[in-house]
C-alpha cells in the first residue's frame, strides 16, 4: 500500500537526463500502489510503464528546479522585498498565517521545540483581481470613476517544511510526482467499463482518491481547500478500499487498458501539472498599473502553478527566520477550552 510520506527521491538526486535504475523502480512501483495495484497480473506492465514514468521523473526534477530563489520570511525584510508586501498586509499578518498554519504547527511538534535555524517550505498562495471604480491622478487632474483592477492575496498555505534544504526539495519532488499519480487515479475512476461491476469498482477507485487526497497526495492539497486527515488514518483506510477492489472482477483486458491509460497520463506530465510565470505591477494599495507608472509600483515576477483538476496558486520558495515562528501549541488542550 503507498505510503504517503515515503519519497521515491534519494539522498542524491541525478543531476542529469540519465535516471538511476532504483529510482525509477521505486517511482514505477509508487505510480502502481497509489493507482490500481491489480495491474501487477499484466504480463510485463513494468516494461510498459517504464518509459512513461521516466518521462515524468525528469519532468518533476525539472519544474521544481526552476522554481525560483526564496524569499526570507523576516521582520527586517519585509518592507525590502515586494513579493512579502504583496502576500502579507503586515509583518503581524505573516505571523498570524504561520501561526494558524497546520503544516507549520505539526512540524514544530514533530520536532518538540522551535528550532534555531531558518526553516525552509513552499507558500502557496491564492490571488483573485477584482473590479472598481476609484479616483487616479494625472498629473495635476484628479479623474474620478477611473476602472482599476485590485489584486487580493489569500489563502495562504506552507507545504513541506524543513530545516534541511536538500530534504524540502526532494520532498517537493514527491508531491509533484504523486500530483501525476492521482491525475492518473483520477482518469481510471472516469474510465468507462460494460461490466456490471464497473460503477463498484469506479466508486471503490473515487473513493481511493479522495482518501489519498486527504492524506497530502500531491500538491492539490496545498492549493485547493481539501479537508486534512491524519496519515495513519488515511492510510487505513486505503487499505481497506484496496481490500474490497481486490474483491471485484476485473478483465485482464481491462487491467491492461489501465495500464495504457497510466502510461498515457505520464507521458504528457505538462498536461496535469505546470509552472509558469508571472509578472504583474502594483501599487502600495494593490492595484495593478501600468510599469513605471508610479514611483511606488513594483512588479513582481512570481510563479504560477496549476494541476489536472484546475485550480491555481501563486507559490514561492520562503527560508522562515525561526524568530518568526510560532510557539508551540497544544491543540487538545484548546479544544478543551470550547468543549467543557
Amino acid at each position: 500500500m503507498i505510503k504517503l510520506l515515503e519519497s521515491i527521491f534519494g539522498r542524491s538526486p541525478p543531476s542529469t537526463k540519465r535516471l538511476d535504475t532504483t529510482l525509477l523502480r521505486k517511482a514505477t512501483d509508487r505510480l502502481v500502489e497509489g493507482t490500481d495495484p491489480r495491474m501487477r497480473g499484466v504480463s510485463g506492465y513494468y516494461d510498459k510503464l517504464r518509459p512513461a514514468v521516466e518521462c515524468s521523473v525528469e519532468y518533476v526534477i525539472d519544474l521544481i528546479d526552476s522554481i525560483t530563489e526564496p524569499a526570507v520570511i523576516a521582520r527586517a525584510n519585509y518592507l525590502a522585498d515586494p513579493r512579502l508586501r504583496a502576500f502579507f498586509s503586515s509583518v503581524e499578518h505573516i505571523r498570524e498565517v504561520l501561526s494558524s498554519s497546520q503544516a507549520i504547527n505539526m512540524f514544530l511538534k514533530a520536532r518538540g521545540t522551535v528550532p534555531f535555524e531558518p526553516v525552509h517550505a513552499l507558500l502557496a498562495v491564492k490571488h483573485e483581481e477584482q473590479q472598481s471604480l476609484g479616483m487616479q491622478l494625472e498629473g495635476e487632474i484628479v479623474r474620478r470613476d477611473v476602472m482599476q483592477h485590485v489584486f487580493n492575496f489569500h489563502a495562504h498555505k506552507f507545504v513541506a517544511p524543513n530545516m534541511d534544504e536538500d530534504l524540502y526539495k526532494w520532498e517537493l519532488k514527491r508531491l509533484a510526482y504523486d500530483e501525476l499519480i492521482s491525475a492518473a487515479l483520477a482518469r481510471l475512476a472516469n474510465m468507462k467499463e460494460e461490466r456490471n461491476t464497473a460503477r463498484r469498482n469506479q466508486q471503490l477507485l473515487e473513493a481511493k482518491l479522495r482518501r489519498l487526497r486527504e492524506g497530502s497526495l500531491g500538491l492539490a492539497p496545498a492549493i485547493e481547500d481539501l479537508p486534512q486527515q491524519e496519515i495513519g488514518t488515511v492510510e487505513r483506510e486505503v487499505v481497506r478500499i484496496e481490500a474490497e477492489l481486490d474483491k471485484v472482477a476485473v478483465r485482464p483486458t481491462t487491467l491492461n487498458d489501465y495500464v495504457d491509460l497510466c502510461a498515457e497520463t505520464l507521458k504528457s506530465p505538462e498536461s496535469h501539472l505546470r509552472i509558469r510565470p508571472m509578472h504583474i505591477t502594483l501599487d502600495q494599495m494593490g492595484r495593478k498599473v501600468e510599469e513605471g507608472s508610479s514611483p511606488s509600483a513594483r512588479t513582481l515576477s512570481l510563479q504560477e502553478v496549476s494541476v489536472s483538476d484546475g485550480e491555481r496558486a501563486i507559490i514561492m520558495m520562503v527560508r522562515i527566520n525561526p524568530e518568526e515562528l510560532p510557539p508551540l501549541r497544544d491543540f487538545t488542550k484548546e479544544a478543551k477550552k470550547y468543549l467543557f
